[in-house]
């Protein structure tokens, strides 16, 4: 395999991952996935990594980093094949990988008349905040 493939990014990454002994060489870690060396690598074949990634890391300041800046926009660029690991995530018992399902989203379209379709008939089921965030940006 060629010294930059994708099983040679994994690696390092989990080499540096596992290795670390502050948080700051875990978001080294997490910085090399987007080194341009290996910005060819960026798509579905990663997500097993990313997966690792989160749920070993478990806490927001790893979480959110994967989710926005790596998972989604290898969802925006392969939604065919990313869209069912995602929606699975959504559903997992961990709630890291859940979060993920839905922050990785963040840069994608929206669809303006179904949030207002949801949030009308669900009225009693959002709070506050949830609905404020929802009707935002209609």
């Amino acid at each position: 395999m060629p010294a930059s493939g994708p099983g040679r990014v994994g690696g390092r990454v989990l080499d540096l991952w596992h290795t670390a002994g502050f948080r700051e060489e875990r978001y080294a870690a997490i910085e090399l996935t987007g080194h341009q060396l290996y910005r060819a690598y960026q798509d579905a074949r990663a997500l097993d990594l990313y997966r690792h990634l989160v749920v070993t890391g478990a806490w927001w300041d790893y979480v959110d980093g994967v989710a926005c800046a790596r998972v989604g926009p290898i969802l925006r660029a392969d939604p065919d094949r990313v869209d069912p690991v995602v929606r699975a995530w959504a559903l997992d018992d961990d709630l890291w990988l859940r979060r993920t399902a839905i922050l990785c989203q963040l840069g994608g379209k929206t669809d303006p008349d179904w949030v207002l379709a949801f949030v009308q008939r669900h009225p009693d089921d959002l709070a506050p905040l949830s609905r404020r965030e929802a009707l935002k940006n209609l």
